[in-house]
């Protein structure tokens, strides 16, 4: 993956499921990936060994969350990945597409720096 120099926000069908467990816990996982971690697509990372949103998500959960959306079981992610050094300084972040302030943003963004439409 190159190393990009603008924050390119993503909007491509990657589906989280959010579960709350005993005692109110709450897990965040991946439920789909629409690229299935293939090497030529923009979720790919060698050393996350495939989708990079997997890899994040099941890292940091629900703290690398910037939007809010209606409670359902499965909700659809905007995603972003700015990459450093190493995996461990790279940047991501993920949204749901749902989140109406989020997504009037990122879709501004998608038209002036040509993300995923």
């Amino acid at each position: 993956m190159a190393n990009m120099k603008e924050s390119v926000w993503h909007k491509d069908g990657h589906r989280v499921i959010i579960l709350i467990g005993p005692g109110d816990k709450v897990a965040v996982n991946v439920e789909y990936c629409p690229n299935g971690g293939r090497e030529e697509t923009d979720c790919y990372h060698k050393e996350a060994g495939g989708c990079l949103v997997k890899y994040f998500i099941g890292l940091y959960g629900l703290e690398a969350n910037r939007g809010m959306a209606p409670a359902t079981l499965f909700t659809e992610v905007s995603w972003v990945f700015e990459e450093g050094y190493e995996l461990y300084t790279s940047f991501f972040k993920f949204a749901p597409t749902e989140d109406e302030a989020f997504s009037a943003w990122v879709e501004e963004q998608m038209g002036l720096y040509g993300g995923d439409e």
